[in-house]
C-alpha cells in the first residue's frame, strides 16, 4: 500500500493512539518507516501526541528511533516537546543522548523548558541532561524556560 499523503489512516491512528487500527494498516502493508514533507515519521508523530503505547509498538517493528526531519529534531525532541515522558524515558533507555540537538542546536532539556513541559524538564534534568549548553542564538534551557514568562 503506497501513500503519498502526508495525513495517512496509519499517521491519523498514531496521533490518536489506535494501536489496533495501526496494527491492522501495518499488516496490509502501510510503511511505518514513510516520512512525510517536514521529514516526520509515524513513531515521530505519535512520541509529539504522547501516545506511549503505539510508539512502542512501532520502535518494535521498525526501529528507526534516530531519523531527524527537517529541522534535524528526533523522536526524543518530540517526546521533550509534548512532555511524553514515557516516550523519553523509552528512548533514553535505548541509549539514545539526553542531549541531542536540533538545527538551532536547541537539546530536549530546551525544548521542553520553551514550551513549560514541566514533567520533561524535570525528567531530563535527573537524567543528567547539560543545563549550560547554549543553542545557536546563545540561550540555555533556564533562559529558555524564562524568556516567554515561562
Amino acid at each position: 500500500m503506497t501513500m503519498t499523503d502526508d495525513y495517512t489512516t496509519l499517521y491519523t491512528s498514531s496521533q490518536l493512539g489506535h494501536l489496533e487500527a495501526a496494527k491492522i494498516l501495518f499488516e496490509e502493508g502501510a510503511a511505518v518507516k514513510y516520512i512525510n514533507k517536514v521529514g516526520n515519521t509515524r513513531p515521530m508523530w505519535a512520541a509529539y501526541y504522547g501516545k506511549l503505547e503505539i510508539f512502542n509498538y512501532f520502535t518494535k517493528i521498525s526501529p528507526y528511533n534516530n531519523i531527524q526531519n527537517a529541522i534535524k529534531n528526533t523522536a526524543l525532541h518530540l517526546a521533550a516537546d509534548s512532555s511524553s515522558v514515557g516516550i523519553i524515558k523509552l528512548l533514553l533507555d535505548k541509549e539514545m543522548s539526553a542531549n541531542l540537538t536540533n538545527t538551532v542546536d536547541s537539546t530536549l532539556l530546551y525544548v521542553s523548558a520553551q514550551f513549560s513541559r514541566l514533567k520533561a524538564t524535570k525528567y531530563l534534568f535527573e537524567e543528567g541532561a547539560a543545563i549550560n549548553n547554549t543553542n545557536k542564538y546563545a540561550f540555555t534551557p533556564l533562559m529558555s524556560g524564562t524568556y516567554d514568562g515561562n
